[in-house]
């Protein structure tokens, strides 16, 4: 089989913690898009980037390797790794290969305060005890988080509009589409036929489709249980068995989070909001009203 039948040809290239992961799912549903062997796959992102994997990558694999990670054809082959937005290595794939990139935006203080949360609470790889405002602290001191840019850069990929005008530039304003978050609780439904009118593809198929959302930030009971899960995790290939084991694991050591801010974090977050606005008003305005 030709790889270039197996290769992506649309990217939910992103934001992180926009979303994206009910809308994978959406897509995946439709049956002119088919998805890749996960959701992030990972394979386009930089070197420099703390997702890059040095046995699965652009830089060494090209094409060859990246046709492995997608198993079926179809009219549109989807990569959502929501990474992708940033990546030097994924304008070089689109610049050879023709695909379009969809994107959601979130105003940015509450994506960071979700990013925050999620890899405090979720993730467990930030203190327990770290509070917001001490975590932006650390960022604006310029702390790496052990080489992860997703939080030491959380601020600066927070400026969507920088990175989308890449992408505009080497795929045209066609083949871009951007949404913002608020769209998700909107109308679904609107949504979804907007972006398959967009893709040419039938709409009807959500008429009456079970939007389900996915990928809600939890809070760990037991940090060292999800730790010792993380690692089992990555050793279990069959998707089956995780599908089985992830909801009962879900319900001994998750519970849903307060996502209420107390007084010093809305603080925080009031100043990041104004710091950003500018930059997400330029965003803005790329943004596709359904």
């Amino acid at each position: 089989m030709s790889t270039k039948h197996i290769l992506p040809n649309l990217f939910l290239a992103g934001a992180p913690k926009c979303g994206t992961t009910s809308v994978y799912d959406w897509l995946v549903n439709h049956p002119d898009i088919s998805g890749g062997v996960d959701k992030e796959l990972f394979y386009l992102v930089d070197e420099a980037d703390w997702k890059f994997n040095k046995k699965s990558n652009w830089q060494d694999h090209r094409e060859e390797g990246y046709a492995k990670l997608f198993k079926q054809e179809n009219k549109y082959i989807v990569d959502g790794t929501t990474l992708t937005i940033y990546q030097d290595s994924a304008l070089e794939y689109a610049q050879a290969h023709p695909c379009k990139a969809l994107f959601f935006i979130r105003e940015p203080s509450q994506r960071i305060y979700s990013t925050f949360k999620y890899f405090r609470d979720t993730r467990t790889v930030l203190p327990a005890d770290l509070s917001f405002d001490e975590f932006i602290s650390e960022v604006e001191n310029g702390n790496s988080f052990g080489g992860n840019n997703q939080l030491s850069a959380v601020i600066e990929q927070s400026r969507y509009h920088m990175f989308i005008n890449k992408w505009i530039e080497v795929l045209g304003a066609d083949n871009v589409r951007v949404y913002d978050f608020s769209a998700l609780k909107k109308d679904k439904k609107a949504l979804m036929h907007d972006i398959c009118e967009w893709l040419g593809i039938d709409q009807t198929i959500y008429d009456n489709f079970d939007f389900s959302h996915k990928n809600e930030t939890a809070i760990v009971r037991n940090r060292t249980l999800n730790k010792v899960k993380e690692k089992i995790g990555v050793r279990i290939k069959n998707e089956k068995l995780k599908e089985l084991i992830r909801p009962i694991y879900n319900s001994l050591n998750k519970k849903k989070p307060d996502n209420t801010a107390n007084e010093q974090e809305g603080l925080v977050k009031e100043r990041l909001r104004v710091d950003l606005t500018e930059d997400f008003n330029q965003s803005l305005n790329m943004v596709k009203d359904v």
